[in-house]
C-alpha cells in the first residue's frame, strides 16, 4: 500500500511539476497567439516608431482631437490588433477624446515577440510617448480589454491619471483557466495590483463572457479601494460587448468621467 501511495505522490509531483515548467516558458506564447495583420501603413493615424529602450519597431495608431484636453490610451486584446479599432477611435473622436492605442510585439506591424514584461517595457514607452503628444496626467484614460488589463493595471498602478477603465478582463491570467493558484507565480496579476490602485476605477464586463467570466471583473472591483462605478452587461459576451451596448459604453463612461474632480 505504501508503494502505491508512494507511486501516486511522486506521478503527482511530476505532473505538477511538468505543468510549471510547461505554464512558466510557454505562457507567453499561448497568452499571445501569432496572426497575420489586419491593417496596412495606410490606415488612418498609423505610425511606425523605434523603441529606444529596446531594438523593436512598434505600430501606434494616434487619431487626435483638436478640441479636447483627454486622451484614452487602449489597450487591446489579444486577438485584436490595431486594424480592428479603426471604428472605435472614430468613435472616441466624436465623442470628444484623442485616442491612441499601439500593438503589442508581433502583432500588425510591431515587430519581435510578445509577452508580460516586454508589454510593461513598451507600455510605459508608449504612456511617455503621450506625455510628449502635451497631455498631462490628469488628462490620460487608461483603458484596458481583456489581456490589455493586464497592461492598464500595470501603468495605473505606476501613474497617478484620470481615469482607469477595465473591460472584460481578468483577476490574474492563469485563473482564467486553473480558478485557483496552482503555482508560486502568475502573469498579470491585476487582483493584486488593483489593491494598490487610487485611480478611479471604470469596470465593464458582460454576465455572458464565455472566455472571461464575469465574476473576474467583480472581484477586482471589489479589491479597488478608490472611487469606482461598474456596469455587467446583461446577455454580453467577451467579443461583443461593443456591438451591443455601444452606446451605453459611451453613456457611462462619459457620466463617470465628468464627475471625476480635476
Amino acid at each position: 500500500m505504501k508503494k502505491i501511495a508512494g507511486f501516486i505522490f511522486r506521478t503527482f509531483l511530476l505532473t505538477y511539476v511538468l505543468l510549471g515548467v510547461f505554464a512558466y516558458f510557454l505562457s507567453d506564447q499561448l497568452m499571445f497567439p501569432y496572426q497575420s495583420s489586419s491593417y496596412t501603413d495606410k490606415l488612418k493615424g498609423i505610425e511606425i516608431i523605434a523603441n529606444p529602450d529596446s531594438s523593436e519597431e512598434l505600430t501606434v495608431l494616434f487619431r487626435p482631437n483638436s478640441s479636447s484636453k483627454q486622451v484614452v490610451l487602449f489597450f487591446h486584446g489579444n486577438a485584436e490588433d490595431l486594424g480592428h479599432l479603426d471604428q472605435q477611435a472614430q468613435i472616441f473622436n466624436e465623442k470628444g477624446y484623442s485616442f491612441i492605442s499601439f500593438d503589442y510585439r508581433g502583432y500588425g506591424l510591431s515587430t519581435g515577440k510578445p509577452g508580460e514584461q516586454s508589454n510593461y517595457q513598451d507600455a510605459q514607452f508608449f504612456f511617455d510617448y503621450v506625455k510628449s503628444k502635451g497631455f498631462n496626467n490628469e488628462d490620460i484614460i487608461i483603458w484596458g480589454r481583456s489581456i490589455g488589463g493586464g497592461v492598464a493595471t500595470y501603468l495605473a498602478e505606476a501613474h497617478e491619471v484620470r481615469l482607469l477603465v477595465i473591460e472584460s478582463s481578468f483577476t490574474s491570467a492563469f485563473k482564467v483557466l486553473t480558478k485557483i493558484t496552482l503555482f508560486p507565480f502568475d502573469r498579470f496579476n491585476n487582483l493584486e495590483r488593483m489593491k494598490n490602485i487610487k485611480v478611479p476605477l471604470l469596470l465593464l464586463h458582460g454576465n455572458d463572457d464565455e472566455i472571461i467570466p464575469a465574476a473576474h471583473g467583480l472581484q477586482l472591483f471589489d479589491a479597488h479601494k478608490g472611487p469606482k462605478e461598474k456596469v455587467v452587461f446583461k446577455g454580453a459576451g467577451h467579443n461583443n460587448l461593443w456591438l451591443i451596448y455601444q452606446d451605453l459604453i459611451m453613456r457611462t463612461f462619459s457620466e463617470f468621467n465628468n464627475t471625476i474632480g480635476y
